[in-house]
């Protein structure tokens, strides 16, 4: 071999080394590269994992936990020491599933996703915290798959859903209580008008008997009515007082505020009781701040506020006096009802606004009572943004004391009076009227068919609804006396509607006698073109005042 020849084959040899040198240092810069890469991935995938607001846990297809982020040790309640290790069967995890489960509460969802090759598994849980509290968990379960795509463990995402469901249990809680109190209004409004019907009726015909309208009673008979009617205004003032009652836990009572004469409205409760308090042979007082002159109230509940407080004072009261006070605060008005009865000790005290809730004592064997009129004064009070306050003392008295504010939450000042104003007394119209009644309730129509006519009115009556325009052109009454419900389907207001579309008719009174007597019932009425509204049972001093107003030439 010749010296270049040697020297061409060194080249060779050298020129290889250099590049297998070159690829060599490439490769292991590759490799470093890599594991650099590598490490820097796993160390942003544990940086993922460890920040994810998901509670993270994976299984090796064993069942045995191998990683847990720091959301799941927060979701479960558990350190990570206290997790990592753990088989899926640990009863450790206390969780309950939300719907009927299809395997073991404490297998979490690991064997539905090796078993059943679906691949997801997504469930709820409800699990208790190691703070004491309870959470729900949505859990979400994948199979991690090895490189021959069999399942080598599974991998779940836990988010805690404790505000959706207390959303939603919140959402199903206030679904039902409307539910409740719409059942409840529709149950009060029937039974109301069931009532009521009859009852007008029995209190209606005792005020005739008591007038003496038709014939003159003997004492015995005397006395028999004057129990009916008793009776009758007992019943009453107790469904009253239950309407009231479910109106304000259903929020439905609305307060008519306007601009009230206090010394006006005083005399008058005081004017109410007075006869009560002299068969007892108790002495009626009164004091009237005369700063205290205007008060801002809903005059009708102020007036059943008064009239609670001072029929309680009498009723508690064996002998002594009973004293209605008013006093001008600051910022607003006092009422005071103090009597010197039997009085009631500092335990049972906050027992007398309990509703239905009546104090044993030796007085309540004697009297009746609803045990809702202290309740509902409390509760009228805070509808006008004020107070109920009580002081008692066993043996000497108690004393009684509404606070109501200068400017009652929701008072717009206003000149307009929505009420009618009409007088105290009730003479009879000296003039015959033409007055048709449509109601179908025979025993109704009789008390307002006798007493219309021993007042000289000309009657005629309608029970249904068939021909009502004809019939009323025929009679051409001044007023028009209508229930609401008829004995065919069409309603009364329906009947006031057509009335109010013929224009010859369109100015006739006409006013609905009806036991529906909830909330919005009047302004209902009304609306539909009513004139005005009486519910039943009435007594027939309103009956007077109405037919006075409407009646008059």
């Amino acid at each position: 071999m010749s010296w270049f020849q040697t020297v061409k084959g060194c080249f060779y040899v050298a020129i290889t080394a250099v590049i297998l040198y070159q690829l060599i240092r490439y490769y292991v810069a590759a490799l470093q590269a890599s594991k650099e890469n590598l490490q820097s991935n796993q160390e942003r995938l544990r940086a993922i994992i460890e920040t994810n607001a998901e509670g993270i846990l994976v299984f090796d297809r064993q069942g045995y936990i191998t990683l847990a982020n720091r959301a799941a040790e927060k979701h479960l309640g558990l350190r990570r020491s206290q997790i990592i290790g753990r088989p899926y069967r640990d009863p450790i995890w206390q969780l309950h599933r939300l719907d009927p489960p299809g395997f073991p509460v404490n297998e979490l969802p690991f064997c539905p996703v090796m078993e059943s090759r679906k691949g997801l598994c997504d469930m709820e849980y409800a699990i208790a915290h190691s703070n004491g509290t309870q959470l729900f968990l949505s859990i979400n379960a994948a199979p991690l798959l090895d490189p021959t795509r069999k399942i080598d463990g599974v991998v779940l995402s836990i988010s805690d859903i404790t505000h959706r469901k207390e959303t939603e249990a919140i959402a199903r809680a206030r679904d039902i209580a409307e539910a409740r109190n719409r059942a409840k209004s529709e149950f009060l409004a029937h039974m109301s008008h069931e009532i009521r019907t009859p009852l007008n009726s029995i209190l209606g015909l005792s005020q005739m008997l008591q007038r003496e309208i038709f014939g003159t009673l003997n004492p015995k008979q005397k006395e028999y009515v004057s129990r009916i009617k008793t009776s009758g205004d007992h019943l009453l003032e107790l469904i009253n007082d239950i309407l009231d009652l479910s109106k304000i836990e259903a929020g439905k009572e609305e307060l008519q505020l306007k601009e009230v004469p206090v010394a006006e409205l005083c005399h008058y409760c005081l004017k109410i009781i007075q006869e009560r308090a002299s068969e007892r042979g108790l002495q009626l007082t009164t004091h009237i701040d005369p700063q205290a002159k205007i008060c801002i109230a809903d005059e009708r509940r102020l007036k059943q506020m008064l009239l609670n407080l001072l029929s309680n004072a009498i009723k508690f009261t064996p002998k002594g006096t009973v004293s209605l006070i008013v006093a001008k605060k600051p910022e607003g008005i006092e009422f005071t009802v103090a009597d010197t009865g039997i009085g009631v000790s500092p335990e049972q005290l906050p027992l007398v606004f309990e509703a239905f809730r009546q104090i044993e004592n030796e007085l309540n064997q004697k009297t009746k009572g609803t045990g809702l009129g202290l309740a509902l004064t409390r509760d009228f009070a805070h509808l006008h943004g004020g107070e109920l306050s009580a002081q008692s003392t066993p043996g000497q008295g108690s004393e009684f004391t509404i606070y109501l504010p200068d400017l009652p939450p929701g008072y717009t000042p206003t000149s307009a009076n929505d009420s009618l104003s009409l007088p105290e007394t009730s003479p009879v119209c000296p003039s015959k009227r033409r007055i048709l009644i449509v109601d179908y309730d025979e025993s109704n129509t009789i008390l307002l068919r006798d007493y219309l006519d021993a007042m000289g009115h000309r009657v005629k009556i309608i029970g249904y609804g068939s021909d009502f325009l004809d019939r009323v052109y025929s009679f051409n009454p001044h007023l028009i006396l209508l229930d609401l419900q008829l004995a065919n389907p069409v309603t009364g207001l329906e009947l006031v509607s057509q009335l109010r579309q013929e224009e010859p008719l369109q100015s006739l009174p006409v006013v609905v006698v009806t036991a529906m007597a909830m909330s919005g019932d009047r302004d209902r009425c009304l609306a539909a073109g009513a004139t005005d509204y009486l519910s039943k049972p009435f007594q027939l001093e309103e009956l007077d005042k109405l037919l006075l107003h409407y009646t008059q030439s």
